[in-house]
């Protein structure tokens, strides 16, 4: 098996160190992890022979990628290429009983010594012209290489705007397979900056490559080389954090957190940090909960007549109790919110 990132090895090894060595980014905010699920029905894979007869298999494959440090080295209204931003790709295949038959992943964040890795994340996306409708599509890819040798992984979701297949008998890279499905929707959710997929299920044809030439030295690895392609059915975030506070999205009570630096109360403001807690709300959102509360509270049964109150709802009383309770703010603190939401209503 031949692909992108294999024939720009064998091109030369000065070359290749050259195009390489870009320095690896540690684990920072931002990173994020694709979770793509479906059935495989198609593979070469030695461990999975013993199983062909119960194809299709389940698959999750996993890829770690960083907008933040992708670097954008191609930008079309359709397609855009970067380098700098897959870290890490995973792919785990279970057999007839749900067992784990089959796992590989590969990691360039590791690369120390005289390894070096890099990476490239491609995506093709129709741009709303007519002219230039096309197949969607996604393609990851992670390689690390040393004197002793290299390691490609590959993800193709969709159509991507380039990949790689099982090797043809003459040794030439065989197109992958890719089938148009009528009615599957967009791929993507959001193409303004950084391509964010379009989650929950979907129908899209899948491919993952992987190829082990000449394995590191000290380094144990089960197969040498291979290629599974499918169906996925589900594309989800593992922990993307949509409002930037710092809480995945799988577990932020609040997805779109209100992260002012300190907490206003109209054009008061209190002097206290806006701080946001375990669950992924700030002080302010849990104000602007009871905001909302009232919101939908049911008119009152005085009519046209109500009696006239000016200051804060019960609600907005408890939520400094609520914050000192769970230790995000102090007592002082407590005080100047209280000061500060009550000079609001006058």
């Amino acid at each position: 098996m031949r692909s992108i990132c294999s024939f720009l090895l064998v091109s030369g090894v000065i070359a290749v160190t050259s195009l390489f060595s870009q320095p690896l980014h540690a684990q920072a905010p931002g990173q994020q992890t694709v979770v793509i699920e479906g059935d495989i029905f198609e593979s070469n894979i030695a461990e999975l022979q013993p199983y062909q007869e119960f194809f299709p298999l389940r698959f999750v494959a996993s890829v770690g990628e960083n907008p933040a440090t992708a670097q954008l080295m191609f930008d079309e209204p359709n397609a855009k290429f970067y380098w700098s931003s897959t870290f890490e790709i995973a792919m785990q295949i279970f057999g007839p009983e749900n067992n784990l038959i089959f796992e590989q992943s590969l990691n360039i964040e590791g690369a120390s010594g005289e390894e070096f890795g890099d990476n490239i994340a491609a995506f093709t996306f129709n741009s709303g012209e007519e002219s230039e409708q096309m197949m969607e599509g996604a393609f990851w890819g992670a390689l690390l290489s040393s004197e002793a040798g290299f390691q490609i992984h590959e993800v193709a979701l969709g159509n991507p705007p380039f990949g790689s297949g099982p090797e043809e008998p003459q040794g030439e890279t065989g197109p992958v397979p890719m089938l148009i499905f009528p009615g599957m929707g967009s791929l993507f959710a959001d193409t303004t900056n950084y391509p964010v997929l379009a989650t929950g299920e979907t129908f899209q044809p899948f491919q993952y490559n992987f190829d082990n030439d000449e394995p590191m030295l000290e380094r144990e690895v089960a197969s040498t080389g291979g290629f599974a392609s499918g169906i996925a059915l589900a594309i989800s975030y593992g922990d993307l954090d949509s409002d930037g506070d710092g809480v995945p999205d799988l577990v932020d009570s609040c997805p779109a957190s209100i992260l002012n630096e300190n907490v206003l109360f109209g054009e008061v403001d209190s002097g206290v940090t806006n701080r946001v807690d375990e669950n992924g709300c700030s002080i302010m959102d849990r104000y602007a909960k009871c905001e909302a509360e009232a919101a939908e509270e049911p008119s009152s049964p005085w009519g046209w007549f109500q009696p006239v109150y000016s200051g804060p709802s019960y609600c907005e009383k408890q939520v400094v109790y609520g914050l000192q309770d769970d230790g995000v703010i102090d007592y002082t603190e407590g005080r100047m919110l209280r000061n500060a939401l009550n000079t609001s209503y006058n």
